[in-house]
């Protein structure tokens, strides 16, 4: 581990206090964080607080904390803390706040976000999500450190953000959690690129253009592809339980492809936003599936081990 991954690791830390005696005991805990392209994040921490004989609790901020809501209400905060009341043995709150440059640029265009989590005592269940920003993926190419620390329990998208979850039972704290990630190609830039291609005399040579390398294409894929059937080894298979139907559906397109082929080739195959495939590519990376190498703005995907049936 660098001396680069702790300096990040540690760039900004959330210390989560209850003031609670043994008047209560924490249950489950779920906290959400959602980053922003400014750098920003909304989180919301919830607390289900078993055995409870106190009228109320205090919650302590994070530093710089802004639109502070508790249980979905805006509510005022005094010397950086939330007061709740309680009318219930077994509770469930949920404070909500915003957090300006919670997010740290790094070179290369990429951003870190990270985070300590502690509790007075160890909560029974803990789930933590990081949802990146829109058009937003794990890694970066000029980076050799794990993106994400821990391992996440699962990385998901909802079509437009990459999602990663970690869950425990009893976890042991604190828990430090970090992520890297990159923006993917932005809509903008696709935009300046449509304008210079409005002129008709464009689109005729590119035309002209496409077809020949259309023509050229498919002779040297049908080249490619019997080569591939000649040479191809076999594949070491792992059981198709241990997949999700996503990641099956990946592997079945890179195998229809007789080699390795382009993440945006996987998308426009399956028909799947950029978001989504990245999220469980990376999740197939880190099973040693397949083999991501970085070129220019996009991956060039292998197969490393095949699906047992």
């Amino acid at each position: 581990m660098t001396k680069t991954w702790l300096a990040a690791a540690w760039f900004i830390t959330i210390l989560l206090l209850l003031p609670f005696t043994k008047a209560a005991t924490i249950g489950a805990v779920g906290i959400n964080d959602t980053l922003f392209e400014d750098l920003s994040v909304q989180e919301t921490v919830s607390l289900q607080l078993l055995d409870n004989t106190q009228a109320s609790f205090t919650f302590i901020l994070p530093e710089g904390a802004v639109a502070v809501a508790a249980d979905g209400h805006a509510t005022t905060t005094a010397n950086g803390t939330v007061t709740v009341p309680l009318s219930c043995t077994t509770c469930q709150v949920s404070i909500a706040y915003a957090l300006r440059d919670a997010a740290q640029p790094v070179q290369g265009g990429s951003f870190t976000f990270s985070r300590t989590l502690n509790l007075p005592s160890a909560p029974r269940s803990l789930r933590y999500t990081v949802a990146l920003p829109n058009g937003y993926g794990v890694g970066a190419s000029d980076r050799t450190d794990p993106p994400v620390v821990p391992s996440p329990t699962t990385m998901t998208t909802d079509g437009q953000r990459i999602i990663i979850t970690w869950a425990a039972q009893s976890p042991q704290l604190p828990i430090r959690y970090y992520v890297l990630y990159h923006g993917l190609e932005s809509f903008g830039t696709w935009q300046e690129v449509r304008q210079e291609l409005s002129e008709w005399p464009v689109w005729l040579f590119m035309g002209a253009a496409l077809l020949l390398g259309a023509v050229a294409g498919v002779a040297l894929d049908h080249r490619r592809r019997a080569m591939l059937r000649r040479s191809r080894p076999e594949l070491p298979a792992v059981p198709s339980s241990l997949l999700s139907p996503d990641e099956k559906a990946i592997l079945a397109a890179l195998r229809g492809n007789k080699g390795p082929m382009s993440q945006k080739e996987v998308g426009r195959t399956l028909g799947w936003s950029k978001s989504k495939v990245s999220a469980i590519m990376s999740n197939l990376e880190y099973k040693r599936i397949v083999q991501r190498e970085k070129i220019g703005r996009n991956y060039k995907v292998a197969l490393l081990k095949d699906v047992e049936e």
